[in-house]
């Protein structure tokens, strides 16, 4: 009997709309990674001209940002390969081949770990740029 998350109950109508939430979804993070892109050249424009103790602290959140961004970018990267492996797993369990959809469904955890793992360096580089941007803000 194959795993809960892979039996047949599951429509391919089902399946059809889970993609299309998910493309959705994808977009919607990548659309905020543009958008971000752009702020943080912004950033890094404003704050070039900043000296002394105030650069200091620009420059450290500006690194800080550049890599929670860049580590959302790599957390994106392994999402849309996560989803991949899923659906492929899926179509695998629905064609009767269980042992290649248990494959692919274990090498979709393990790529979930590497998401989960990218967003909490994001989190870690975005609490420690705030702490930046208080120092630069409390700089006169």
């Amino acid at each position: 009997m194959a795993p809960h998350h892979l039996r047949k109950e599951d429509s391919r109508s089902d399946g059809y709309v889970k993609q299309l939430m998910s493309v959705y979804l994808v977009g919607q993070v990548q659309d905020r990674l543009s958008s971000e892109d752009q702020l943080i050249s912004e950033f890094a424009a404003t704050t070039a001209r900043l000296r002394g103790d105030r650069q200091r602290y620009a420059q450290d959140a500006l690194t800080l940002i550049r890599e929670a961004h860049g580590a959302a970018q790599d957390s994106l990267n392994f999402l849309e390969q996560y989803l991949d492996l899923l659906d492929q797993s899926v179509i695998a369990a629905e064609d009767g081949d269980e042992n290649s959809a248990n494959q692919l469904y274990q090498q979709a955890i393990a790529l979930a770990d590497k998401v989960d793992g990218y967003a909490r360096a994001e989190e870690w580089a975005l609490a420690k740029a705030t702490d930046a941007m208080k120092m630069l803000e409390a700089v006169r």
